[in-house]
């Protein structure tokens, strides 16, 4: 019996690619998942999650890694809320008044 290499690289290549595809469609969904709650809960949903998160991210006993992600989701939930906050408006920082150096500019 002739085995022909060529077969079964391509075939283990194609499964390989199917089990990355799947993966990703995974990580997608989740996400989705994710921005679907951040989209539709409430204001005190939003605020009770994300306390959860926070605590999670401030705790030196959890993974790296896992940390990082609870990172990530703090920031869309403040981009969330923010969002939620200011809505149509572009927020505006104050202006500062700079009085003393003779390198810093007189426009105001």
């Amino acid at each position: 019996m002739k085995i022909n290499v060529k077969k079964i690289l391509g075939i283990g290549a194609g499964a390989a690619v199917l089990v990355a595809a799947a993966s990703i469609l995974a990580i997608l969904n989740s996400k989705d998942e994710f921005a679907d709650f951040l989209e539709n809960a409430s204001d005190d949903e939003l605020e009770a999650a994300r306390e959860k998160v926070r605590l999670d991210f401030c705790n030196p006993d959890l993974y790296d890694e896992y940390r990082a992600d609870c990172q990530s989701r703090l920031y869309a939930f403040d981009n969330e809320m923010s969002k939620r906050a200011w809505g149509d408006e572009i927020p505006h920082a104050p202006s500062y008044h700079r009085e003393h150096g003779w390198y810093l500019p007189n426009d105001d």
